[in-house]
């Protein structure tokens, strides 16, 4: 549902993004959901939080890693190494997205997730949702548009 969200932000309403920018973004979501960053450690990025941690300090977190992938953004660019700082945009765009995913609004605890669990959380991350839910998907357009004009200015 992230790459749907992502071309849905920018293929259209006046932003002039490149299609190999746009996929660029998306690998950087995609990065986010890899396997490496699947864990409580990695919580923050999934608009999550760690067993023992408030939603406000995750919260926190959260504002960290988007602020710490925007600068990487902006420094890439400046490098002219703009796939790279596209894919670092992504990933600060990937728990803004999670963050209005019902399976994660309100910084749920991540838990080691048995299969039924994981189910239910993939259930609620799909285009089927996202597409039936205009504030759903109203909110996490909103989102990422806001964080690359931020990136942007």
């Amino acid at each position: 549902v992230h790459n749907t969200i992502i071309a849905t932000a920018f293929s259209s309403s006046g932003y002039r993004i490149s299609s190999s920018a746009i996929a660029a973004l998306q690998r950087g979501s995609v990065e986010a959901d890899s396997s490496k960053y699947q864990d409580s450690a990695h919580s923050y990025m999934h608009a999550m939080r760690a067993p023992n941690q408030s939603a406000e300090e995750a919260a926190g977190r959260t504002v960290t890693f988007i602020m710490e992938k925007v600068a990487e953004y902006k420094s890439l660019m400046a490098a002219g190494q703009e796939g790279k700082a596209y894919e670092a945009l992504g990933m600060a765009m990937h728990p803004l997205m999670d963050a209005t995913s019902p399976s994660h609004e309100g910084y749920q605890e991540w838990r080691l997730i048995p299969l039924i669990d994981a189910a239910i959380h993939k259930s609620n991350e799909t285009e089927r949702v996202f597409n039936s839910n205009a504030d759903y998907s109203r909110r996490s357009v909103d989102a990422i548009r806001n964080i690359y004009d931020e990136a942007n200015r």
